[in-house]
């Protein structure tokens, strides 16, 4: 196997570093998404709001085209994130009101 130019390990290294700090910004994501969880236990307040999701990926979309980035990966990975983020947070919080005493299912 011939040997990489110098440029090109230099630019798969920068690569490298860019694919690390994504990583970083996921766990930093699912930190906050996890108090958001706590807080909505706390408070009753949904889980999941449809209209807020949306408004999310109309703006990361938006954002995408600014830099040059297809909008369709951005919606996919948003609603992949989202997806993670609603999954760690209904499976380890509550959904309801903790005052409430009765639920009724109809």
């Amino acid at each position: 196997m011939p040997e990489l130019p110098n440029e090109l390990d230099g630019l798969s290294e920068s690569i490298e570093v860019i694919d690390k700090q994504i990583v970083e910004l996921l766990a930093q994501r699912a930190e906050l998404t996890t108090k958001v969880g706590e807080y909505k236990s706390k408070s009753g307040s949904p889980i999941y709001v449809a209209e807020a999701e949306a408004s999310i990926i109309t703006s990361r979309k938006s954002e995408a085209k600014r830099q040059g980035v297809s909008p369709v990966l951005i919606e996919d990975l948003m609603r992949r994130i989202m997806r993670e983020s609603y999954h760690t947070k209904s499976t380890e919080f509550l959904c309801t009101n903790p005052d409430i005493k009765k639920i009724v299912v109809v």
